[in-house]
C-alpha cells in the first residue's frame, strides 16, 4: 500500500519532467526509450556513451540473487533480535522537558543507537524489496535494472552523497529531475535542493495518510491508526538543510581539511550522524502505523 501510493504521487513529477524538458535527452530519443522510461518501476541502466539499455547476463541474475537471498538473511537475524524490544533495544532518554533537555536527548547514545537499528532495517528493506522487483523486471525484459541503494549507512561521503547518490535512487530519480532541476533553473542549488526535500517531505506525508486510511477502510483489524503530520515534512526540511549547508561551505578550509584528511569511516559517521539525531521524526509514525510490524509478514523470524 505504501508503495503503490509512493508511486501514484511521483506521476505529478513525471509531469514536470515532461514540461520542463529535465528528464534527459537519453529518454526522449524514440517512443520505445520514453515508454520504458515511464513504464518501469526500478529504471534501467543505461550505457554512458550511447544511453542503450544494457542488457542482462546469466552471471549478473545469478549475482543479483544470491545478493537479494543475502539481504533478505540480514533482514531476518537484524528483525529477530530487535522485535523483541519493538525496535528499541537500547534505553533512550525521551522527555517532554525543557528545551534543552528535549536537544540533549536527541545526542544520547541509546536515542542514537536505536535510531541507527531503525534506519538500518529501513534501509534493508527497501534494499531488499526493490532488487527483487528488479530483478523481476530483468528476467522479465532481458535487460539490467539499477541497484537503488549504495550502502548509504557504510559508505557515504557527504550529506549530497548520502541522499543523491546512495539512498533510494528511485525515488532520487523522479524528485531531482521533477523538482529539482526545473528549480535549479530560476533558484541556486542550495535552494532547488531544499525545494526538492520539501516535495519528498510531503510525498511521505501522504503517504501517512494513506496508511490511515487502510485502517479507515477495514476498522477490525483493530489499527487505529491516527497519523500525527508535519514530523515527515521536518525530518526532509532538516535534511535539505544539511544539503544546502554542505553546498554552501563545501569550499571552506575546514571542509576541506576533512575531506582530504580525515579516514573514510569517520567522515561516513558524521555524515550519518547529521541524519540519525532526528531520524525517529521519520520513522516512529511508521512504528506506530504497525508499518514494520506488517512487512515483517515477508520474512520467517527467529524465536
Amino acid at each position: 500500500m505504501v508503495g503503490i501510493s509512493a508511486l501514484a504521487v511521483t506521476v505529478p513529477f513525471f509531469c514536470s519532467e515532461a514540461m520542463y524538458g529535465t528528464s534527459g535527452d537519453h529518454v526522449e530519443k524514440d517512443l520505445r526509450s520514453y515508454c520504458a522510461c515511464y513504464a518501469t518501476i526500478i529504471p534501467f541502466r543505461r550505457d554512458e556513451k550511447t544511453g542503450k539499455f544494457i542488457r542482462t547476463t546469466g552471471k549478473e541474475i545469478m549475482d543479483r540473487a544470491a545478493g537479494i537471498l543475502g539481504k533478505l538473511g540480514m533482514i531476518i537475524v537484524i528483525y529477530s533480535i530487535l522485535t523483541p524490544f519493538q525496535f528499541a533495544p537500547f534505553p533512550s532518554p525521551r522527555t517532554n522537558g525543557t528545551f534543552v533537555s528535549q536537544l540533549c536527548a536527541l545526542f544520547h547514545w541509546g536515542h542514537i543507537l536505536n535510531n541507527f537499528c531503525i534506519a538500518g532495517i529501513t534501509s534493508l528493506a527497501i534494499d531488499y524489496g526493490n532488487n527483487a522487483i528488479g530483478l523481476g523486471i530483468t528476467c522479465l525484459t532481458g535487460f539490467s535494472t539499477i541497484e537503488i541503494m549504495h550502502s548509504p549507512m557504510c559508505l557515504s561521503k557527504s550529506p549530497s552523497d548520502f541522499w543523491g547518490r546512495r539512498w533510494n535512487l528511485t525515488m532520487h530519480k523522479s524528485i531531482k529531475n521533477g523538482v529539482y532541476r526545473p528549480l535549479r533553473k530560476f533558484l541556486p542549488r542550495h535552494f532547488a535542493a531544499v525545494g526538492a526535500f520539501l516535495a519528498s517531505g510531503l510525498l511521505h506525508e501522504y503517504v501517512l495518510s494513506v496508511i490511515a486510511l487502510k485502517a479507515q477502510l477495514y476498522p477490525w483489524i483493530g489499527l487505529g491508526y491516527i497519523p500525527r503530520h508535519g514530523s515527515q515534512l521536518l525530518f526532509f526540511l532538516w535534511n535539505g538543510a544539511m544539503v544546502a549547508m554542505e553546498y554552501v561551505l563545501c569550499d571552506t578550509f575546514a571542509i576541506k581539511w576533512a575531506t582530504n584528511n580525515l579516514p573514510r569511516p569517520i567522515i561516513t559517521c558524521l555524515v550519518v550522524l547529521t541524519v540519525l539525531p532526528v531520524s525517529h521524526l521519520f520513522t516512529d509514525e511508521y512504528l506506530r502505523s504497525g508499518f514494520y510490524s506488517d512487512i515483517s509478514l515477508g520474512w520467517p523470524i527467529i524465536v
